[in-house]
Order: structure tokens, then C-alpha cells, then sequence
């Protein structure tokens, strides 16, 4: 996704590193989901590194007063927020979508899981009525949250295999 962005790589790369280096002087964890949390907000192409840093930090501390842990699992669902209109105002609805999704029997092991998915719900809802967001930057959200749903499969699959294996002994 980054090689289709017009910016020069190394201007890109600064770009990205400075997003890291911000996001971890504002209280979010090195590691490598601040990494890819950093690479998502890259593609931002109007909003400088503070703005998006500051923007991600309200993101945080909505979330602790919404009573939703912001864990640097976390960390990249909270920069896809960052691409909608009043991404923060949201959280109330995803915190009643994963209060569901936590309620429903199939699920409600899988708390961090079900975090991510009310996001991905939310997120993919606001931009398909979203006449603001231009065709690229959706189509750029779209393949990210395609990747997370598969991520997201992947580890919901990891979980009932090892679940099943160790059941039987």
C-alpha cells in the first residue's frame, strides 16, 4: 500500500519514523504495533505528524474513559479511526457493538478479537457513507481492513485448533 503512495520513499520513511517516534513520546508502546499503527497513519496525506499524533492521543484517552483498555494490540484500529470524521465520537457505538459480540456465547472468549471487529464494523460502515473519503484513501482502508478480518480469522482458527488438540488430552 505504501509503494503506491506518490511521496518520495525516503521522505515517506522520515514520514514513518517520525509518527513512530511522536506516538511513542505521547504514551503508546514501541513494538510492532506501533510499527504498523505508524505505517497506517502514513497514509494520511493531508494531516501532519502532530496532527495525527494528536488525533491518535485522543483516540487513547477516549478509550480509558470509555472504559476499553487501549492495549497496543490495539494501536492499529485506533489509526484507522483516525480516517473518519470524528473517529473519536465513535467509540460509544463500538463499545456497544464489542458489548455484543462479548454477550454472544461463540464469542465471548474472544474479547480483543471482538474489539476489532465493532472497529472494523464501525469504520467500514462510516466510509461506505462517506462521501468525503476519496476513492484511493477507500480503497486503502478497505484492503486494511481486509487484512485485519483475515488476521483476524487466522487467530480465531489458531485458537479452535489448539482448543480442540489440548481438549482431547
Amino acid at each position: 500500500m505504501l509503494a503506491q503512495n506518490d511521496r518520495q520513499t525516503d521522505e515517506l520513511i522520515f514520514h514513518i519514523e517520525d509518527l513512530y517516534s511522536k506516538l511513542s513520546q505521547n504514551g503508546f508502546r514501541k513494538g510492532n504495533d506501533l510499527q504498523s499503527t505508524s505505517h497506517i497513519l502514513s497514509l494520511h496525506e493531508n494531516s501532519s505528524s502532530d496532527e495525527l499524533v494528536a488525533k491518535s492521543t485522543e483516540i487513547f484517552d477516549r478509550m480509558k474513559k470509555e472504559r476499553i483498555k487501549p492495549k497496543s494490540m490495539f494501536y492499529p484500529q485506533m489509526a484507522l479511526l483516525t480516517f473518519i470524521e470524528k473517529g473519536i465520537d465513535n467509540l460509544t457505538e463500538i463499545k456497544e457493538i464489542w458489548e455484543q459480540l462479548n454477550a454472544e456465547k461463540p464469542f465471548k472468549w474472544k474479547k480483543d478479537i471482538n474489539f476489532m471487529m465493532a472497529v472494523t464494523f464501525v469504520v467500514s460502515d462510516k466510509i461506505e457513507d462517506s462521501s468525503l473519503l476519496q476513492t484511493n484513501l477507500s480503497t486503502t482502508i478497505e484492503t486494511l481492513i481486509q487484512a485485519q478480518q483475515a488476521a483476524s480469522m487466522a487467530a480465531i482458527s489458531t485458537a479452535a485448533v489448539a482448543a480442540s488438540s489440548s481438549g482431547g488430552e
